[in-house]
């Protein structure tokens, strides 16, 4: 895909779910991790979250003992696109190319509710980058949590997966996917004049 030029400048080349999450949540740790090339600070390191991305790397793997869990045909499966006038790159858990849609999976004790999965911002941009690249996107995905023991209690009984598997659907509409899109425009924008203003400061 041939995006266009970009009209922004940003600390980084492109954006993704996980620093518009960063910035909505704190802009002053955003600007540690991505202005001030504080980036291996904020890597955290702990169990639950390298757990996760051994699930992760089961599932894309399709591991054996992984195959009660559902899943599509592109596991990993990236996008590049432009949203708002900057480039964009999602990766989705698994995607169905035939019918254009997504799962999402989360590992974890804490459970995820009906309330939660509606407002969960990562869900409304992936399928916004599905139909941004495809030009259609089903409506509908979902977010499958597969939970993990309570806690890690000793180094001899590690994390691990209880077999259970909570699946929630989530409806996503094509007005779901504007005001998505409204949203990241306006957080480029922030970033945007926010970055101009720090580098002045900081030659």
């Amino acid at each position: 895909m041939s995006l266009k030029k970009q009209k922004y400048i940003l600390p980084r080349n492109y954006l993704s779910y996980s620093q518009i999450d960063l910035w909505r949540k704190s802009p002053k740790q955003y600007r540690k991790q991505y202005y001030s090339c504080e980036e291996s600070s904020f890597k955290l390191s702990t169990p639950a979250i390298n757990f996760g991305k051994e699930t992760a790397e089961k599932l894309e793997n399709r591991c054996p003992t992984l195959s009660h869990i559902k899943k599509y045909s592109n596991p990993e499966y990236k996008i590049l696109v432009d949203i708002g006038g900057y480039p964009f790159l999602s990766y989705l858990d698994d995607f169905c190319d035939k019918e254009k849609k997504f799962l999402e999976y989360k590992t974890g004790k804490i459970p995820w509710s009906e309330s939660k999965v509606k407002k969960h911002k990562q869900l409304d941009i992936y399928s916004l980058a599905i139909w941004k690249k495809h030009g259609e996107v089903c409506d509908t995905c979902e977010l499958h949590h597969l939970v993990t023991t309570d806690k890690l209690r000793t180094r001899s009984t590690p994390i691990r997966l209880t077999g259970e598997v909570v699946v929630y659907e989530r409806v996503i509409t094509q007005e779901d996917r504007d005001k998505m899109e409204e949203e990241i425009k306006e957080i480029i924008k922030e970033i945007n004049n926010d970055y101009k203003q720090w580098r002045k400061e900081n030659p």
